[in-house]
């Protein structure tokens, strides 16, 4: 089974690091994993152990793949590994600031001229991923060039579900 989705934040991996990740499917499903970088295929791996359905979370197993197999490829350049980490750092930051924006205060102006103000409920699977990209650290590495993989927040992969461990 295959599902399109949008990458709601980034990805930013080099070889040893990992950080989590969210997308929308056109459903309006969920989805939380793991992004990662396939040092020997230069190729960027997503895994996706979590799916929220109608405000439920779920456990999945599911991975991205393109046509020519499992995980991205053409999205790997070399880089210094100061860039590497200044990257990975940017992209936790703004996984963080996308975790925090799924809280956020909303205004509501009533035709009577009211205003209101409200918080959304903070939602734990987003606020514990929220708390683990806050929480990263990102390896030093003694390497003068390192493989840098990185995506854009809003382009689109397909997801391979693995039926016969999802619920």
């Amino acid at each position: 089974m295959q599902v399109q989705v949008k990458l709601d934040t980034g990805v930013a991996v080099y070889p040893g690091v990992t950080h989590p990740v969210w997308a929308k499917a056109t459903d309006g499903s969920i989805w939380r994993g793991q992004a990662s970088l396939d040092a020997a295929t230069n190729r960027i791996l997503l895994t996706f152990n979590t799916v929220m359905l109608q405000g439920q979370p779920r456990p999945v197993s599911a991975y991205a793949e393109a046509a020519d197999g499992a995980g991205i490829g053409g999205h790997v350049r070399p880089s210094t590994p100061n860039a590497a980490q200044a990257a990975v750092n940017g992209l936790l930051g703004a996984v963080k600031s996308f975790v925090d924006s799924q809280a956020a205060r909303t205004t509501t102006y009533t035709q009577s001229g009211l205003v209101t103000q409200s918080e959304r409920p903070q939602n734990f699977w987003l606020a514990l991923g929220g708390g683990l990209a806050s929480s990263f650290t990102v390896p030093q590495t003694q390497a003068a060039v390192v493989q840098l993989g990185q995506m854009k927040s809003g382009e689109t992969v397909t997801l391979r579900i693995d039926v016969g461990t999802s619920q």
